[in-house]
């Protein structure tokens, strides 16, 4: 069975917490973490690790945002972008136009 390769964006305390569970499934692989936090990207060496998405190099078929809401429009605009699917905590958005927004393109990206 192939492995879903997952990427983690915020490795906080609820990003801390989703690693952890994700790292209990067979089929999937944390491909890398991205945190802005450096001193929270130690504790991942074992993972490719990034502290700016633009420098994210790696192949994923996921991504899990696990930052502050005040992010979630942009970073998951960045990622549906790239055709990728996402993992969003809630709230979605800071207002329900950019969660309408957001909608559309994944579904114009097919996500």
């Amino acid at each position: 069975m192939k492995k879903i390769k997952c990427l983690i964006v915020g490795c906080g305390y609820w990003g801390e917490k989703i690693i952890a569970n994700l790292q209990r499934l067979e089929n999937v692989e944390i491909s890398g973490v991205c945190d802005l936090n450096e001193k929270l990207l130690n504790k991942y060496s074992n993972f490719n690790t990034f502290n700016n998405i633009n420098d994210i190099n790696i192949d994923y078929d996921c991504v899990f945002i696990i930052t502050r809401v005040k992010s979630h429009f942009s970073l998951t605009e960045y990622f549906l972008s790239k055709k990728k699917h996402v993992f969003l905590e809630k709230p979605m958005t800071l207002n329900s136009r950019d969660a309408r927004k957001l909608n559309k393109i994944a579904n114009k990206n097919n996500r």
